[in-house]
């Protein structure tokens, strides 16, 4: 990089005063110069770095202090800095000692703003600025008040010599920019007599040119000796600090509250930033966020993203909440989604009408819509509609499942396509990947098949309820009406039983499709002993299918497996209609028997009448023979 990068405006430094009108002197003064790159081309409205050294001695001499500066080129290039206010790199400008000898001043400079520096040059302050040389060239007590100004001397003769040539005027610069905060100007002390010119600086970048000043009288050149100077007139008072209404970086004091506020007092929102990128937002139109790039995409009112990249992406969605790092960070045209928790709802694009609450809660769901979600990866893998989930690593492995509802650690987690389930309760449902219109309601209660309900898990010894249970037996709702039921052949086929149920082994058939270390979790919290030792009354329901199949029999109360996972249940309420058929058919072949019975017995009474009848008369006719042969 070439050192043509800087071009000289003016050699002018020029006194800035910052502090307030006292006895201290101010110490600062200004360097103004146009900044162009390597090719000659102006850096025009950029931020640059500069580097200032101030060296004593020599030009490669002590260097006894040095400071960087930021500033921002205007559209000429231009900038200027305060010597003695950038950010101190080492020494206290404040104790130069101006007049212990030659001081030069080094400049450097890195275009991209960072730290790189190019060596500008170096050139010796040919003149001491003098107020700083004023306050480091005595040691005594408080400057006393300037005094009248004294009375103009005699001019002297003037001189017989020839004028010696006026040298070349340099050509002006450019106008800088008026400093904040100037006091006004103090009245002007006499002039002196003009000094020899020096030398013709090198030309700078011509500036804008300013209003043309009236011309004055050009007075006689004298030949004699020039007069000695006048004294400076007296400093004009300082203009009031900007810094009593700043906040500062270090926190500010006696602040009176509703009187004093960051903010605006025009119709212009308030806006943050950390490294030139948005960090908060409050838009009177609706728009609320508070993070890094939060809303960093957002074109959309009533909306409000609290976190680092919430609602990163967020384009035309609307009435959309996320509070929390990432949340809602890919949702771009997704509506009415509330989001709280780290990436919960990270992925969703499109999705409307969703609710996530918890870490990673339904992070993966991009178009599913009305989800709730309230725990740690609850719906975690979602992508479809309608469901809703509580509870840590709730239906977390749910992909286009629909309609379900999960309450309880774990529950319906294995449930992935399955629509319209029900589990309540810890690791309800905790297995079965594509199940619907089925329900498990209890800690551990385990689904084998769709359109089924499970209450409680094996260890469960007792479900009651205040009433007996009922099924819907309408005559409205009933088709094809026949009395085909089996009755004594299928009951006398039955063989009643007395039995102990293993309900460890159950339990473990029931949870064959957990993970090894999740089924042992769970199994080992159980004691299975009292319901196991339960000496229990009923039927195998295998021999109850075969005897229904043997007596031609539709029996509906065998639960068959609906898959290899699933297990032979029997409803054993249902075997009332069978018993009741049964006793009606023992009824008949009663009344039947009675009415073989009768007729036997009424044919019985015939010939016992008849025998009676034969007796009686062949008694009669004994009698009568008896009584003949007694009368002869």
């Amino acid at each position: 990089m070439k050192k043509s990068i800087i071009t000289l405006l003016s050699a002018l430094m020029l006194l800035v005063f910052i502090g307030e009108l006292s006895a201290q002197v101010p110490q600062a003064f200004n360097y103004q110069a146009v900044a162009r790159n390597a090719s000659g081309t102006l850096i025009a409205n950029q931020g640059i770095a500069v580097k200032i050294s101030i060296l004593q001695g020599s030009s490669p001499g002590i260097l006894v202090y040095s400071e960087r500066h930021t500033p921002t080129t205007n559209q000429f290039g231009l900038f200027t800095v305060a010597i003695g206010q950038g950010s101190v790199l080492s020494g206290t400008f404040n104790t130069i000692t101006w007049s212990s000898g030659n001081y030069w001043l080094k400049v450097e400079m890195d275009p991209t703003g960072g730290t790189t520096y190019t060596d500008m040059g170096t050139a010796k302050l040919l003149t001491v600025p003098f107020a700083m040389y004023a306050a480091t060239a005595s040691t005594s007590g408080v400057t006393g008040p300037t005094g009248p100004t004294g009375t103009t001397g005699v001019t002297g003769s003037t001189g017989a010599g020839v004028a010696g040539a006026t040298g070349l005027t340099g050509a002006t610069g450019p106008i800088g920019p008026t400093g904040a905060g100037m006091g006004p100007t103090g009245p002007t002390g006499q002039a002196g007599a003009t000094g020899a010119t020096g030398l013709t600086g090198a030309t700078g970048l011509t500036g804008a040119a300013g209003a043309t000043g009236v011309t004055g009288a050009t007075g006689t050149t004298g030949a004699g000796t020039a007069g000695a100077t006048g004294e400076t007139g007296a400093t004009g008072a300082t203009g009031p600090s900007g810094a009593a209404n700043a906040w500062l970086l270090t926190g500010n004091a006696g602040t009176v509250d509703g009187t004093n506020f960051l903010g605006t007092t025009t119709n212009v929102a308030l806006s943050f930033k950390i490294n030139n990128e948005k960090a908060g937002r409050i838009d009177q139109t609706g728009p609320t966020f508070l993070g890094y790039q939060a809303g960093n995409s957002n074109a959309s009112a009533q909306i409000t993203g609290i976190g680092y990249q919430a609602l990163y992406s967020n384009t035309s969605g609307f009435h959309n909440t996320a509070i929390g790092l990432c949340a809602l960070y890919s949702n771009t045209t997704g509506l009415q989604n509330t989001a709280i928790g780290q990436n919960a709802m990270r992925s969703n694009t499109t999705g409307e009408a969703n609710t996530a609450s918890g870490v990673y809660a339904l992070y993966l769901n991009s178009t599913g819509k009305y989800n709730t979600a309230v725990g740690l990866n609850a719906l975690y893998n979602n992508t479809g509609w309608d469901n809703t989930a509580l509870g840590a690593y709730t239906m977390n492995n749910n992909t286009t499942g629909q309609y379900n509802t999960a309450s309880g650690l774990y529950a319906l987690s294995g449930n992935t396509t399955g629509s319209y389930n029900t589990a309540l309760g810890t690791y309800a449902f905790n297995a079965g990947e594509a199940f619907s219109n089925s329900t498990a309601l209890g800690a551990n209660s385990v689904m084998t098949a769709s359109n089924k309900v499970r209450i409680g898990d094996a260890t469960v010894t007792v479900i009651e309820g205040q009433v007996a249970y009922t099924f819907p037996s309408d005559e409205r709702f009933k088709n094809n009406v026949t009395e085909e039921v089996k009755g004594l052949d299928f009951i006398t086929k039955l063989r009643p039983i007395i039995y102990n149920f293993d309900t460890k082994k159950f339990d473990a058939f029931l949870m064959k499709d957990m993970s090894d270390s999740l089924r042992e979790a769970i199994m080992s919290k159980k004691n299975y002993n009292e319901l196991s030792s339960i000496i229990q009354s009923g039927f195998i329901a295998q021999e109850v299918e075969k005897a229904a199949q043997e007596s031609g029999y539709k029996f509906n109360g065998v639960h068959k497996p609906a898959n290899e996972n699933d297990n032979y249940s029997i409803a054993y309420s249902l075997f009332t209609v069978p018993l009741v058929k049964a006793v009606q058919e023992l009824n008949a072949n009663l009344e039947l028997e009675i009415v073989k019975q009768q007729t036997i017995n009424n044919k019985q009474q015939t010939e016992l009448e008849t025998l009676k009848t034969n007796y009686e008369s062949r008694l009669k006719k004994l009698e009568e023979i008896l009584r003949t042969k007694a009368e002869k």
